[in-house]
């Protein structure tokens, strides 16, 4: 792309996006860090000693730690201007530009805590929610099994019972005999 297609295509982009890209230049999506950072004012000499290129720059979708207090500063752009953001650049197609979300962020790991792995070593998704079915009351989930045991329980019963009439009828006869 020439310089002159690139200064069309930024004139081209909103308000909001020009000011984001002024204040942040894009580089590489990888240039972005993906960890809070620490301020800029307070980061310590081993970090100021690297060199810009090879440090990670801060994330102003996420929030920053400072060394002194060992707080976190809110971030820089608030979750709504965030997807304001996105929005605009990916009308734009030019979302892969921008740094990543705190909503994608957490997006992103709890697809990976999704997906897990079945018996040959495949990933299995889990599914959707909402479509397994609900798992019913401890009664519902357990009645099957009650009706078994009970018809378990009824048939040896029938014969427990047989058996012991058949018990107290020879008893019983043998009562009379001595009588």
């Amino acid at each position: 792309m020439s310089s002159l297609q690139a200064r069309q295509a930024v004139a081209r982009l909103p308000r909001p996006l020009l000011n984001f890209f002024k204040a942040h230049p894009p580089a590489s999506s990888t240039s972005w860090s993906s960890k809070p950072s620490a301020d800029k004012i307070t980061q310590t000499a081993s970090t100021e000693s690297a060199s810009p290129a090879a440090r990670p720059r801060a994330n102003p979708f996420q929030p920053s730690k400072n060394t002194y207090t060992l707080r976190f500063n809110e971030p820089r752009y608030s979750i709504r201007r965030q997807q304001d953001l996105l929005k605009l650049a990916q009308q734009y197609q030019i979302a892969h530009l921008l740094p990543e979300t705190m909503k994608q962020a957490r997006i992103a790991k709890a697809l990976a805590k999704s997906k897990t792995l079945d018996v040959e070593g495949n990933k299995v998704k889990t599914p959707m929610r909402g479509l397994v079915k609900w798992k019913g009351t401890k009664m519902e989930r357990t009645r099957h099994e009650r009706r078994e045991t009970i018809q378990a329980k009824l048939a040896t019963a029938r014969s427990m019972l047989k058996a012991r009439k058949a018990r107290t009828k020879v008893k019983h006869a043998k009562a009379r005999k001595v009588r």
